[in-house]
Order: structure tokens, then sequence, then C-alpha cells
């Protein structure tokens, strides 16, 4: 944090307490705002795009405006805070690892869309940070990514423990009191296919020879990226075959493969068969069951859970 932000830190504490703040009071104030900012507060009220705009002070160019999802822009804000914290408090465990989280989430949405990069740029993190060449603490980010909901960087961590070649993670579930399963283990089954894939990854180029907790996962999960074919697909569910097959021929003009089912299991099976299903339809009039409890059947299945459904009524 900058002096002038002190100065106004402290300024604004003393107008509200009329007293000056304490050490461990400024303390855990700025843990309570890197926490809220950690859990999605921008700090700023984003537009109807979900957008918020932050300045930065360019040394060549000025100030210039950048335009950044909420999201985004809450754990960079999130990332700041928790390392002007962790200069102040460097044993705060959890902080420690959320801080990395927000790093992870950053450095892992900046390499997403170049998958060739993804191996060279996980090398690179370990190379300018330390800390994320200790297994046992990118397990711990791994494990703190999935409870919070924290998918990109879930990812990351999954990737970096298949770098550095972490096999002893995989059996975290024999070591602890609680029994829990590995966090590589819990990632296998996760909803969103990116943390899957990077899980199935990092197992199979760990090479162990022992079995771990979820290891009848990997099977399954390498099955199913298996199927991709590096073709955009959808599902039409309509119990209605023509127009099942008008939807589909809209859909295929617009170049996506179409698989049709008349029933919603067979609308959950062909969801389910490929990787490359990114939208599926649904109508409400489907016989077997009710397009509620369908769609809650497809999100129960983990290769469904995060297409995106529209319901055709």
């Amino acid at each position: 944090m900058s002096e002038p932000e002190q100065r106004s830190a402290a300024a604004a504490w003393q107008r509200i307490l009329q007293r000056p703040a304490s050490h461990d009071e400024a303390l855990d104030f700025l843990r309570s705002e890197a926490d809220r900012a950690y859990g999605g507060s921008p700090g700023s009220a984003p537009d109807t795009d979900d957008i918020v705009v932050r300045w930065v002070w360019r040394t060549q160019g000025g100030l210039e405006a950048k335009r950044l999802r909420s999201s985004d822009a809450a754990l960079l804000k999130a990332a700041r805070l928790y390392q002007d914290y962790l200069q102040l408090r460097p044993d705060d465990a959890e902080a420690r690892q959320r801080d990395a989280i927000c790093r992870l989430t950053v450095h892992g949405s900046a390499h997403s869309a170049d998958k060739e990069a993804e191996d060279a740029a996980a090398e690179d993190l370990v190379n300018n940070n330390s800390a994320f060449a200790d297994p046992l603490f990118v397990d711990q980010c791994l494990q703190r990514a999935l409870d919070d909901g924290h998918d990109v960087a879930a990812a990351q961590a999954a990737e970096l423990l298949g770098t550095i070649g972490a096999a002893r993670t995989l059996q975290r579930g024999r070591l602890d009191a609680d029994g829990k399963t590995s966090a590589l283990g819990q990632a296998l089954s996760h909803p969103n296919r990116r943390v899957r894939f990077a899980a199935a990854k990092a197992v199979s180029s760990l090479r162990t020879d022992e079995s771990f907790d979820g290891a009848g996962r990997l099977a399954n999960v390498l099955e199913y990226f298996a199927t991709s074919r590096g073709q955009r697909a959808a599902v039409v569910g309509h119990p209605n075959r023509e127009m099942a097959r008008h939807l589909a021929g809209m859909l295929a003009s617009r170049g996506l493969q179409v698989a049709i089912a008349t029933s919603a299991r067979d609308v959950e099976a062909a969801a389910a068969s490929s990787a490359d299903v990114e939208l599926i339809f649904i109508s409400d009039a489907m016989n077997d069951m009710s397009v509620w409890s369908a769609i809650e059947m497809l999100r129960v299945n983990p290769r469904s859970a995060r297409v995106p459904v529209a319901i055709l009524v």
C-alpha cells in the first residue's frame, strides 16, 4: 500500500473512531477487506455487462483504463491486499494460500486461450515463485481452490502438481486423520471440465504405481476426453422428433454437430457421451420426467454439470 493510501486510511479511521487504529486492528481490517475481495467484491459496482473499470499507471503512457470482469477485478484487488497483509503477518497460512489462489487465477486466465503454452507457463510460474515449487503448499492451494469455488486456480494448481512431480500428494487420504480423498482425486470428479482435465493430466504424468482414493475416476475422465473430436456440439431434447430435427438443422447451420433425443434420460446420455457438448436444449414437455427433474439429473452428472441448458417452451 502506498504512503498516500496509508495516510488516507489512517485519517479515515481517526474520523470514524476518534482515535488512531492499533496495529492489530489495522491488520484485522486489512485482512477482512482482502477476504471480502476474495469473496467476489471488486470494491465498486460493475456495469450491466459485469465490467469494472480500473485505472492503471503506465510508466511510459500515463494513466490507462482497463476493463475487467468484476470477478477478475475482485481477485486482483484481493491479491494486492493479501500481499500487503502478509508483509506484516507472514505466518498466516490461510491468507498465503488465498493470495496464491488469486495469482493462480490471474495467471490461468492470461494463458487459458493458449493451450500450447500451458506447460511452459506452469514451469515459468514455478521458476518465479519458490512457494509454487513446494508440492504440499500447491496441494493445499488446490484443496482451498476446490473448497472456495475458484475453478481457474484449481486447474492451475493441478497442472503445477503434475509439473513438479508430487506423487505423494495422491496419498493424502491415507495419511490424514479425516481420511479425506486427495485434492487431485477430488478434482477428477469436478463439474468444471478444465479442472477434470488438468487433474487427469497431472495424475497421468505422476506415474504412481500405488492406488489412491479416487483412482477409479481416472479411466472415466480419460475416456470422456478421448471422445472429443474438436467440433462444437449440442444436444436437442424434444418429444416431437420433427421439432427436434428442425431445431437441430438450425444449430447445424451455425456449425454445431447436434445429437437428438426424445426423452430426458437420452438427453443426459447424449450430453455425457461427448466432451464437445457445449449447449443443451430440452423441452418442458418431455414425457419421462419434468424438465426440472431432468435439469437436476444433468447437474448431478459431472460431465454435464456446467453445460448451459436452454428450456424450450
